[in-house]
C-alpha cells in the first residue's frame, strides 16, 4: 500500500494526531533557526561610545525630513491622514531622541540642536495659529 492511500484509510482522529505531530516536529526544527533569517550584529544597534550605525541612519533620515520642506510636508500629510496625534508624538520623540544623541555624540550636537529648535518652533507656531486641537483627534471636541 502506498503512503497516500494509507493516509486515506486512517481514522479521522489518527489523521489529526499525525498532522499535529508533523506540525510540532516542523515547529521544533524551524523555530530555533528562524532568527537566522533576520540576524544582525549587535554593533549595528549598540555602540559603547557615540551612536550606533542604525541610530545614525535613522537620525539622518529624520533630519533630512526636517531640513527639506517638501519632504517634511509630504510625511506630515501622510501621518496626519491617519492620526493627528501621531504628528505631535512624532515631533516629541524625535526631539527627545535628538537631545539624547547630542549628549552621546558631541559631533552631531550642532545639527541636532538646530533641528530640535526648528521642530519646537514650528510646533508652537502651529498650536498658536491652529489651536490646541490641531494635534488632537476629533474626539477631543467631545468633552
Amino acid at each position: 500500500m502506498d503512503p497516500v492511500s494509507g493516509f486515506a484509510h486512517m481514522s479521522h482522529a489518527r489523521r489529526i494526531l499525525v498532522g499535529m505531530a508533523a506540525i510540532l516536529i516542523a515547529t521544533a526544527i524551524w523555530l530555533p533557526s528562524f532568527h537566522l533569517l533576520f540576524a544582525r550584529r549587535a554593533t549595528e544597534f549598540h555602540a559603547e561610545r557615540g551612536l550606533s550605525p542604525m541610530a545614525r541612519r535613522l537620525a539622518a533620515r529624520h533630519i533630512q525630513l526636517w531640513t527639506d520642506p517638501s519632504l517634511r510636508a509630504e510625511e506630515i500629510q501622510k501621518m496626519r491622514a491617519h492620526n493627528a496625534e501621531w504628528d505631535f508624538m512624532g515631533r516629541c520623540f524625535l526631539v527627545w531622541s535628538l537631545a539624547n544623541m547630542a549628549l552621546r555624540d558631541p559631533a552631531c550636537k550642532a545639527t541636532a540642536l538646530q533641528v530640535m529648535d526648528q521642530i519646537i518652533e514650528e510646533t508652537l507656531r502651529l498650536e498658536r495659529e491652529q489651536g490646541v486641537y490641531h494635534f488632537l483627534m476629533p474626539y477631543a471636541h467631545d468633552g
